[in-house]
């Protein structure tokens, strides 16, 4: 039986954390005992850290892939290739550096020219009705290196937040040494939104094998439909095709270059 699995682009500017953050957060919640270098590197090209997370109404067990992606400006033109069939995007900033924070606004607007130019970013669900958008891919905002700022620090502006583009997209504040996530319930509504949006268009909501795919995609059931004349089916069977992944738990990584 495989494990099903949703895709979470993670963006935001080189040095704001999200390698050290995405580390600590497998390893975290990971049985097996890492031997990670704790030191950093920036991310060339995109990292993927790989999460087993219980999620759904039946508490399955679900791979969780976030894709790591560099955040240097040399990589501008060329990181959209890895822009491809998610179901979620995190946008991470360093709470110390107010700038990371108002350049997510760039971010936002570079994930957009890809998806109005390409139209790659989000997954198609099968269903020729369903004609998502950048407007419904669930999204969370991390304030990164919260441990940081000094006790008494109060912010002076609203931060990424106070932008059009993140009013109403939720947010969380995170430190990693030991790893800390406030409010604590807010990234785990994410990663259930990204498994509903993995599974939209499937009325019934169900979880198993027989629906959805080892990429936590719904499947299309095996049905009698109505044929023509000829023998030809009258309703086309659908897939959706994803590029092969790794898969693993824990701190299990691989790298595209």
């Amino acid at each position: 039986m495989e494990t099903p699995s949703v895709r979470v682009l993670v963006v935001g500017d080189s040095g704001v954390g999200k390698t050290t953050f995405l580390r600590s957060l497998c390893r975290s919640q990971s049985l097996t005992v890492s031997n990670h270098d704790k030191s950093s590197v920036w991310t060339t090209g995109c990292d993927i850290h790989v999460l087993l997370k219980s999620l759904g109404p039946l508490n399955r067990e679900i791979f969780v892939e976030f894709l790591d992606i560099g955040g240097h400006c040399r990589y501008e033109l060329s990181r959209h290739v890895f822009y491809h069939d998610v179901h979620g995007v995190m946008f991470v900033h360093d709470l110390s550096n107010v700038k990371s924070g108002e350049r997510l606004r760039n971010w936002s607007r570079e994930l957009n020219r890809i998806q109005r130019l390409k139209g790659c970013i989000v997954p198609s669900s099968g269903n020729e009705y369903d004609f998502p958008t950048l407007h419904e891919l669930p999204k969370l905002v991390v304030g990164n290196k919260k441990d940081l700022l000094s006790m008494n620090y109060r912010t002076k502006t609203m931060g990424p937040m106070g932008f059009a583009e993140f009013r109403t997209v939720s947010s969380i504040q995170s430190s990693v040494e030991p790893l800390s996530i406030e409010p604590s319930g807010a990234f785990d509504t994410f990663l259930q939104q990204t498994l509903a949006f993995a599974n939209r268009g499937d009325g019934r909501n169900s979880y198993s094998n027989d629906n959805y795919n080892s990429l936590g995609l719904r499947q299309t059931a095996n049905r009698n439909v109505d044929r023509d004349n000829n023998g030809r089916s009258e309703v086309s069977d659908c897939g959706v095709a994803m590029p092969p992944l790794s898969t693993g738990s824990g701190s299990t990584r691989s790298r595209w270059w």
